[in-house]
This record gives structure tokens, sequence and C-alpha cells, in this order.
């Protein structure tokens, strides 16, 4: 059986791919635990997010912060990196959102949208995040990738 982790690299290795592929972007992925802590998951700035419930709700969970008995860090769109997050992936393979982290922060702090419990880490945090339906997504949007024919159905 695959676990979640799997699926989400597995996920990480298609959006590599398909941008590589159909955008011309190639992305240096951290490969050890101590690279992707202080500088994110490659250095271009990208945030690869596999959403395993997307299909099932149509809304996507985009992360905010994640908190523990003790404190509260932010994480997701507001994860603090050496390498500043520009792009923010999400959704599944069967359609994978690109938006601008900026654009989803703003649209966070001007529209306010209630925050729900998502995944709980090892170490007892549980992650916080909004949820952005599918018509807001497609408005906000840079581009995607449908996996129906394998291609980014549009353009950034």
């Amino acid at each position: 059986m695959i676990t979640k982790q799997e699926r989400g690299l597995q996920f990480e290795s298609y959006v590599y791919e398909n941008l590589k592929k159909h955008w011309g972007i190639t992305l240096t992925h951290c490969k050890t635990k101590k690279e992707q802590f202080t500088i994110g998951e490659n250095y271009e700035g990208w945030e690869i997010k596999n959403d395993q419930t997307f299909k099932k709700t149509g809304n996507l969970y985009i992360s905010v912060e994640r908190r523990y008995k003790h404190a509260t860090y932010p994480s997701g769109i507001f994860k603090d990196q050496k390498v500043k997050q520009r792009f923010y992936v999400i959704g599944d393979h069967n359609k994978c959102y690109v938006f601008s982290t900026k654009l989803l922060q703003q649209y966070y702090l001007k529209n306010k949208p209630k925050l729900k419990p998502g995944f709980t880490t090892k170490n007892q945090g549980t992650e916080y995040g909004f949820l952005l339906n599918t018509k807001q997504a497609e408005r906000l949007t840079l581009g995607y990738l449908c996996n129906e024919i394998n291609l980014f159905c549009k353009q950034v």
C-alpha cells in the first residue's frame, strides 16, 4: 500500500516533469531534510502540494499556519524559508493549479476565510488552512495542468 507521503513525492515528480516539458522550467529539488527545512522544496521558490481530497471535495486546502500546544508558526503560503516562495502549486494528477504565492497571501488577508484544521504531524502540530473552491481557484490561478491530455491547459 502506498503511503500519503509517497503519493506526495510522486506528485512532486509529476509536476517537476511537466513544468520542464511544457513550460521549459527546470526546478532544482532540495534533497536533504536540512535543505528542505531551511531553503524549501527547491531552489527556485516553488511550493508543491498534493491535495488528496481535491477530487472528492472540489476544494483546494491552502495551508497558512501550524499550531502546537506551545506556539503557532507560519506554514504553507506564509512559510518562512531562505528562498522566497514565489509560486504555490496544488492539486492532484487530474488538475493542478499554479498560483502566485503573493496573490494567495493577499486573498487570504483581504477575505479572512475561516481556517480549518488539516493533518497533524508526528510532533503533534496541526496544520490550519482555508478552502479555495474551483471557481475561486480558476479566478486566481496563473495556469494549470490537466492530466486528461497531459498538457498545461493555460499558459502563464
